[in-house]
């Protein structure tokens, strides 16, 4: 009966907050998330709390979920067996890494943005100490590989050449706190060190009980790649994203 929860925890994922900048979207060929914790439930107070919170979860572990193979993936999550009997949950704490891995194309205004890895010659200093700190950019037309986007800081600074020797800075980058973005959305989020805390609402309470329950899931990565188009100097560099996927999940 407890595969249901070991596979609703790599879906409610990640809402990117970016400023009003033209963008163009995508739908990647490979949307990796890293998850670390996931806990079961009984009310939340709003502020990020888990009350009565039960551990199914705890292994660091990446998932692509825009792989066909997710469901098998997945199935072998976690153990959470700890669920007690005749208790109702009604929300899901996940705790994951603050960075996607993403492939994908798009074209934003005439530029071909292909995704490509970000090294510490993208960065004024090094990938380690300002991967939350700063956004880069990498030039447009590469090869296709796995880029990095990450959960930044609230203030942050963006790179608008491929050394980031030219930048500006964005003090209200990133948003964090309570949520009301629906019901397919996470209601909390918070930052702590390399890790992304999230609340989530089930779709509707589930009880446990002996029986094994049925799943009604449907979750999409269409378009939730983001590319922008920087032009600094006459050079076209691309900036990405990654958005949140959708998601439905009922546990009767």
């Amino acid at each position: 009966m407890f595969k249901i929860f070991k596979f609703v925890i790599t879906l409610f994922l990640i809402g990117f907050y970016y400023n009003s900048l033209q963008a163009a979207n995508f739908t990647p060929s490979t949307y990796i998330v890293t998850i670390q914790q996931v806990e079961m439930c009984t009310g939340t107070d709003g502020s990020g709390s888990c009350e009565n919170a039960k551990v199914v979860g705890n292994a660091t572990e990446e998932m692509d979920i825009a792989s066909v193979d997710i469901l098998a993936v997945v199935s072998e999550y976690g153990s959470p067996a700890i669920l007690e009997v005749g208790t109702t949950y009604t929300h899901m704490k996940t705790t994951m890494l603050r960075t996607i891995q993403m492939t994908g194309t798009a074209d934003d205004g005439g530029v071909t943005c292909n995704t490509a890895a970000v090294t510490d010659d993208n960065y004024p200093g090094t990938e380690a100490d300002q991967k939350y700190s700063h956004i880069p950019v990498i030039n447009n037309g590469q090869t296709m590989a796995l880029t990095e986007v990450r959960m930044q800081n609230e203030s942050v600074t963006k790179c608008l050449n491929n050394d980031c020797t030219t930048t500006e800075t964005d003090s209200s980058w990133m948003s964090y706190g309570a949520k009301d973005e629906g019901a397919l959305y996470a209601i909390h989020n918070a930052i702590s060190g390399d890790s992304m805390i999230l609340i989530h609402a089930l779709t509707k309470p589930y009880t446990v009980t002996l029986d094994t329950p049925s799943l009604d899931m449907a979750f999409g990565t269409e378009n939730v790649g983001q590319v922008f188009a920087i032009d600094t100097g006459g050079t076209k560099y691309c900036r990405f994203d990654a958005l949140e996927p959708s998601v439905s999940i009922t546990i009767e």
